[in-house]
């Protein structure tokens, strides 16, 4: 977790002191002489030294800047200097130093070539300027060492063993860069995770090997590379069992039962192996699933059996198995239960004359299929498949997104997340789960202060403006009302950053939630647009705006949510850089118009926030500070579109949405085609219907008998469909592929046959 951001200045009233310094100036006529002893601008030389033996030095290491402020050949100590910096463009002061005995100095850590200066208050005498050349720290001086915590190399399965290492540049450790944690089993190496090291360049991760398994450190360049230590796992212990359970004995056709085993070794969880579910109806075992390894030992599996069925468990080695579960079906009582016929041979029918005039109109159609969404740039599953292959993030983007390189970049500060918009209610409930909350005008006062975590707010309009209504009592006052109204949580850099950190949620008067998630960072600006309430959540771009992206599931492996990070990142980039859109006062929506954004929903799902610590260490991995990296084209920051899978292969832009993006091009994606899981879950596959009044509403002709694809886009997606009715006509429709997606109502474009419906 980050440590809390420092509180924004706070905006006070403008107190006018001219009155009571004149009467003050009147009273002592020798004031003036005091505070400015010299009667023109100082006029002695400033100069500034390095301490730095050299005027190049290593990034990260801290210099001193030194001055001296004379008038003639005294020492000044009356009056303040200005530092002041400069890496590119203006002169930006870094502090306001008072001269002892016309000495002064600041000790700095520049990240880049930075030039310095000292400068009166006036701006009327400047010192020479020093300028100080930074290289950057290079992997390859860094030597990277692994040392494994256990006792011994050979381990049981399921043990855990802490990998640890240290990152170094000759003797100085370095903290600021992270490190690949890599194992291998047999071929290529995989990165298990991303580590920042310690201050002081420490390494460590925690593994559990199933089989024997070599690791080694890697810096993200992949040019310096530790030790590599081997792990021995040595097979599974005598005294293996594995039970099994089913919720119920007897059910009735189409009902659910849920087959539960637990997998021990000597009485101890086995952690580390797959385990097989197996059915048999006629005597013979059928593997159903390979269940992947439990934390607990524990597994679960849901059936639907339609006839009666036994069921066990059993290693993959298949020594060991469970008792045998026999559950018992029985048919639905109004459904009789038939032998279907076996279909009798014939000849394939001819597309082209299989709808003779005399035939008859099907009821409807259906559509079989692959893939999901638009299929403009990165393929979500196809990330997945990537990194489970050993790809890097980088590796990633730089496939989907054709001639783009990835790197870091100096980042927007906030955005501004739409949360609701004119179609949600005008009238809800403010509320946080601990701390404090605050109520502040649109001038910047506070209306209300330290409101505890049991006292809600009611948010609605008066008189056109937004108002809380707290105890029944409405704020602001009607003469601090204004066109905004900001709410703030403790434990935000907007208030009490050190304070109980607080998790804000609105609320419809049912008590339901009234958006798509809950918000632990930033603020909300409520305004009113069209006569509606609209809020926004205002909070750092860099991170804890992706921190709250719900777009690809935390438990992926760590170089696929990489690549969502910073494609998340560069698909926001121009909307957070340009000005806010007037119709929602915001940069972005929390929709898939723009990004699922949930806020804390997703920074904290998982049994105490465990897959959100992943996606958060995934975000971190890509962030340093200000920056963040990018995907970048022709020296801009690309907007990465992507979407969950393709048919096999991605679409250019223009057979989308007409125009031509010179890094939207068509890439092979076959890892979306191997996407894990439910064949139609994940949309791998998929099968969708079509009635035959949709159809002739969509071609403009009745008693259509067949649809076929005739054409494709090189993406794979429908280009050209054709009707043809059952009396001969035809009609040809040509569209782009996600105009075929949406008229159709297809998960996605790529179609591969059309048949009447059955």
């Amino acid at each position: 977790m980050h440590a809390p951001a420092r509180p924004r200045p706070r905006h006070r009233r403008r107190r006018t002191w001219t009155a009571p310094l004149l009467a003050l100036v009147l009273a002592v006529p020798t004031l003036a002489a005091v505070a400015a002893p010299a009667a023109t601008a100082v006029s002695g030389k400033v100069t500034i030294a390095s301490s730095v033996s050299s005027s190049t030095v290593t990034r990260g290491t801290k210099i001193t800047v030194r001055g001296t402020y004379r008038q003639g050949g005294k020492a000044v100590t009356c009056c303040s200097l200005r530092l002041q910096e400069r890496t590119t463009g203006s002169w930006r002061t870094v502090a306001t130093l008072k001269p002892s005995q016309g000495k002064m100095s600041r000790t700095l850590a520049p990240k880049v070539t930075t030039s310095y200066r000292f400068i009166t208050t006036s701006g009327k005498t400047v010192s020479p300027v020093r300028t100080v050349k930074v290289r950057a720290v290079t992997a390859a001086s860094a030597k990277v060492t692994l040392s494994s915590s256990a006792s011994a190399s050979k381990v049981k399965p399921g043990t855990k063993v802490t990998v640890t290492g240290y990152y170094r540049q000759g003797k100085k450790p370095i903290s600021r860069y992270s490190v690949r944690l890599q194992q291998r089993t047999t071929g290529s190496w995989t990165t298990v995770r991303t580590v920042r090291p310690s201050s002081k360049g420490k390494l460590t991760a925690k593994v559990s090997p199933t089989r024997t398994t070599q690791y080694r450190w890697t810096t993200t360049s992949g040019k310096t590379v530790s030790p590599t230590r081997k792990v021995t796992v040595s097979k599974v212990a005598s005294g293996v069992t594995v039970s099994s359970k089913a919720s119920a004995s007897r059910v009735t056709a189409g009902e659910s039962v849920t087959l539960t085993s637990r997998y021990r070794s000597n009485g101890a969880p086995v952690t580390c192996c797959y385990l097989r579910v197996q059915a048999s109806t006629t005597g013979s075992w059928k593997t159903l699933r390979t269940l992947p390894p439990s934390s607990t030992g524990n597994y679960t599996y849901r059936v639907k059996p339609t006839t009666t069925t036994s069921y066990r468990f059993v290693t993959t080695s298949g020594k060991t198995a469970s008792p045998v579960r026999k559950v018992t079906v029985t048919p639905r009582t109004n459904v009789p239960e038939q032998t279907p016929e076996a279909p009798k041979p014939g000849p394939e029918p001819d597309p082209e004359t299989s709808a003779p005039p005399s035939a008859t109109a099907p009821d409807g159609f259906t559509i079989a299929g692959k893939g999901f969404g638009h299929g403009l740039g990165m393929s979500q599953f196809g990330a997945y498949g990537m990194a489970k292959a050993g790809r890097t993030s980088t590796q990633i983007l730089e496939h989907y997104f054709t001639g783009t390189s990835v790197a870091n970049r100096t980042l927007p500060k906030d955005v501004a997340v739409q949360v609701i918009a004119k179609s949600d209610p005008d009238t809800l409930t403010f509320t946080i789960d601990e701390g404090v909350w605050r109520i502040r005008t649109a001038k910047g006062t506070t209306a209300r202060d330290k409101i505890p975590a049991d006292t809600t707010g009611t948010l609605k309009i008066v008189g056109g403006k937004p108002v809380v209504v707290v105890g029944g009592t409405t704020y602001p006052q009607a003469s601090e009302r204004g066109a905004t109204l900001r709410l703030h949580w403790s434990g935000t850099e907007y208030y009490e950053s050190t304070g109980t950190p607080a998790v804000a949620r609105l609320l419809r008067e049912s008590g339901s939630a009234a958006t798509h998630g809950s918000y632990r960072h930033g603020r909300f600006t409520v305004t009113v647009i069209d006569g509606h309430l609209n809020v926004v959540n205002e909070l750092r771009f860099a991170d804890e705006y992706l921190y709250g992206l719900g777009e690809m599931p935390s438990s992926w492996p760590q170089d696929a949510l990489e690549a969502q990070a910073i494609a998340g990142r560069s698909y926001a980039f121009g909307k957070v850089a340009a000005p806010r859109r007037a119709a929602c006062n915001c940069n972005v929506v929390d929709s898939t118009s723009d990004q699922f954004f949930t806020g804390w929903n997703k920074e904290n799902e998982g049994t105490n926030g465990y897959y959100g610590k992943r996606w958060q260490a995934a975000v971190d991995a890509v962030t340093s500070g200000a920056k963040g990296r990018v995907v970048l084209h022709d020296g801009g920051v690309a907007t990465t579109y992507y979407s969950s899978s393709t048919g096999g292969r991605t679409a250019n832009s223009e057979e989308v949405w007409f125009e031509k993006i010179p890094y939207i091009r068509s890439v092979d994606d076959p890892w979306s085609q191997q996407a894990p899981g439910d064949l139609r879950k994940t949309n791998r596959v998929w099968t969708s219907t079509l009635t035959q009044t949709q159809a002739s509403s969509i071609f403009g002709l009745t008693d259509i008998a067949r649809i076929e694809v005739t054409e494709t886009w090189e993406s794979g997606q429908a280009k050209t469909l054709r009707a043809t009715s059952v009396d001969g006509r035809s009609v040809v429709r040509t569209e782009q592929g996600d105009r075929f997606r949406t008229l159709l109502g297809l998960p996605g474009g790529w179609i591969d046959k059309v048949t009447p419906a059955q």
